[in-house]
């Protein structure tokens, strides 16, 4: 199935922001149609970033949220509209042939509520990695400081 990309120039300079580091966020996000639903209903997912899509050489799948390569293999699917899995394999290999690496940030926030009252106990912050096939990674508890 052919499907037009969802970047365009203008997005991408609409997208980019402007660190001094070397960075791509991986994924952008979609909106596609459920398939055979005559309803007109639609739904966000994340795709690959340009970046990756180029890098990894895939191409659109018949079903809304999955991409293949050259092969028509399933390199990256939507399980659900708030996770994509890539294929480690093919991920990891695209990595190490254009010395790239990969990084996850792990932002949240720990709130209770009474009947009346919210209660805020901090702030869950880390960073994790790949270092020698392993994933690794902490994260710290912060007090807010509201």
């Amino acid at each position: 199935m052919e499907k037009e990309p969802i970047w365009s120039e203008i997005i991408d300079k609409k997208t980019r922001v402007y660190t001094g580091h070397k960075v791509i966020v991986t994924t952008t996000n979609a909106k596609g149609g459920i398939e055979n639903d005559k309803s007109g209903a639609n739904f966000n997912y994340d795709i690959p970033c340009r970046t990756l899509f180029e890098g990894l050489n895939l191409k659109y799948s018949s079903k809304d949220g999955d991409f293949n390569n050259e092969c028509d293999e399933v390199i990256v699917t939507n399980i659900n509209p708030k996770g994509t899995l890539v294929k480690k394999s093919n991920l990891m290999k695209y990595l190490n042939e254009n010395n790239l690496s990969i990084i996850w940030t792990v932002y949240g926030q720990k709130i209770a509520k009474s009947e009346d009252r919210f209660y805020h106990f901090g702030v869950p912050s880390g960073v994790f990695y790949f270092e020698k096939n392993k994933l690794t990674g902490k994260i710290n508890m912060y007090n807010r400081d509201d």
